[in-house]
Formats: C-alpha cells, sequence, structure tokens
C-alpha cells in the first residue's frame, strides 16, 4: 500500500510544481487578484505533499533522501519550496515566485522521472551525523541560491530603473527595498542551515574520521561561503549598505556553491563522493 502511495506522489508532484509555477507566472504577468488568491493555497498543498512523500520515502527505505543524486534532487527542490514559501509568507510578496519555481519544477521533474528505490544504500548515508549533515546543508544551499535570485532581480530593476526602461521589470519586481531584504531574510536562513550541517559535520568526522583534514576541498568550500554570506547579513544588519553591495556578494557567494557542487566534486579529491 505504501509503495503505491509512494509511486502516486512521485508522479504527481511534477504536475503540481509545473501547475503551480504557471499560476504563479499568469499573476507575475497579469497581477489579477483572481490569481493571486490562489497562489498560497496551491503552494501550499503541494509542499504538503511533497513532505508526506519524503517522510513515506524515508520511513518505508529506512534512510534519508539524500542516498541518490535523484533522490537529492527532490528533496533540493522541497527545501527551496520551504525556504521561498517561508520568504513570501514574511515579506508579503508573491511576484517573484515564478522564477523560483521554474527551478524547483525541474529538480522535481528530474527527480521523480529517473527516480529508483532501494533498501540498499552505503553504510555511511545511515548514520544520523551525516543525515543531519546532508539535509542541513541542502536546506542552507538553497537558502543562499534564492538569495542569490534576490540579488540579481535587485540588479536588474537597479539597472532598468538606472537607464530609464520602465518595462515588465519596473512594473512587477518588487521594490529595491523589498528585494534587498528578501536577499537578506534568504541569507540569514542559509547561514543557520550551514551552521548546523558544519557542526553535525564536525561530530561526525570527531567520532569516525579523526584523521581526517579539515582542508578538504568541500569544507573548506562551506565554511568560505557561510563567510561570503554572513558578510552579506552584518552589512545589512549592522552597517545598512545598500543592497546593490549585498548584491554583488551574492554572486559570489554563489559560484563558491556552484564550485562546491560541480567542480570539487569532478576534479579536486574529497571524502564527500557519497553516490
Amino acid at each position: 500500500m505504501i509503495i503505491l502511495v509512494i509511486e502516486r506522489l512521485n508522479a504527481i508532484l511534477p504536475i503540481l510544481y509545473i501547475s503551480t509555477t504557471i499560476n504563479y507566472g499568469l499573476y507575475f504577468l497579469s497581477a489579477k487578484p483572481a490569481f493571486e488568491k490562489t497562489l498560497r493555497p496551491f503552494l501550499a498543498v503541494t509542499i504538503l505533499l511533497h513532505v508526506f512523500f519524503t517522510l513515506f520515502v524515508s520511513l518505508h527505505y529506512r534512510h534519508f533522501p539524500i542516498t541518490t543524486i535523484y533522490e537529492l534532487l527532490s528533496f533540493l527542490a522541497l527545501s527551496l519550496a520551504v525556504n521561498y514559501s517561508y520568504i513570501e509568507y514574511r515579506i508579503g510578496v508573491k511576484s517573484t515566485g515564478v522564477f523560483v519555481l521554474i527551478v524547483i519544477s525541474i529538480c522535481q521533474t528530474l527527480s521523480s522521472t529517473h527516480r529508483t528505490y532501494s533498501f540498499q544504500i552505503k553504510p555511511i548515508l545511515s548514520n544520523v551525523y551525516v543525515g543531519i549533515h546532508s539535509l542541513a546543508v541542502t536546506f542552507g544551499y538553497t537558502a543562499f541560491i534564492i538569495a542569490t535570485l534576490y540579488g540579481l532581480m535587485y540588479l536588474m530593476l537597479f539597472y532598468n530603473i538606472k537607464s530609464r526602461h520602465f518595462g515588465i521589470i519596473y512594473n512587477r519586481f518588487p521594490s529595491l527595498e523589498e528585494l534587498d531584504e528578501m536577499n537578506y531574510r534568504a541569507a540569514t536562513i542559509g547561514l543557520f542551515f550551514i551552521t548546523i550541517s558544519l557542526t553535525f559535520g564536525a561530530l561526525w568526522l570527531s567520532k569516525v574520521r579523526a584523521n581526517t583534514s579539515i582542508f578538504d576541498p568541500k569544507i573548506v568550500v562551506a565554511i568560505l561561503t557561510w563567510c561570503i554570506f554572513g558578510i552579506i547579513a552584518m552589512l545589512k544588519r549592522f552597517f545598512r549598505r545598500s543592497g546593490l553591495l549585498t548584491s554583488y556578494i551574492s554572486l559570489f557567494g554563489f559560484l563558491g556553491i556552484i564550485f562546491s557542487m560541480i567542480i570539487v566534486n569532478i576534479f579536486l579529491p574529497t571524502f564527500h563522493l557519497f553516490f
């Protein structure tokens, strides 16, 4: 029975995310109240079903949902959706949702169309410390990705205003102040989860890999990325610097994420190769 539920949810999640993306897209293009009223309910239901799906998979197969790249893509989509939904709720701005949801829909579609299930996993991935570390780093990096998207939107709007191009970006993007605040909120969420991830990663290393160097490329990049987005939070919180500077810094932080996920895995030696 539970396998049937998992299969049905796996099939329906991409449809729900794509439908929600279209809904947000129509709202972005038209700003009609009829679309706006349905945005949050559509997204909330989709996230709730995705949470149930993740729990069912984890409980039935007895492991965290991070054992393959396609499981990780699904959890990446979920964490993006949860982070975005929280920021939308706190700030009250819905017009940027379509851009985040496009990424979410792509991740979940790739996951659902290629995913396989198995009780057989690498022993390391059943470790509680590794599980919490991996889940937290996923939430942290997705929050940083959202911060970068808001930084890009800030720069697009800033230079549109500067060049006096008052088109759809000017009309439908939030104000510069709101984008700056959204960038800050996403950065602080990312800092919280990356701090948890680094803490549990260190606890795990101290127990099973005492001789492993903290200069592993993945660890170094994670700490540098944490520092970059920490600078954004400090500039906003204590120095009240403009969003232009923090938006550019977000781009450097995003490069760190890409470096960690792609360059390190392919070209540099690291013990973080779990798949």
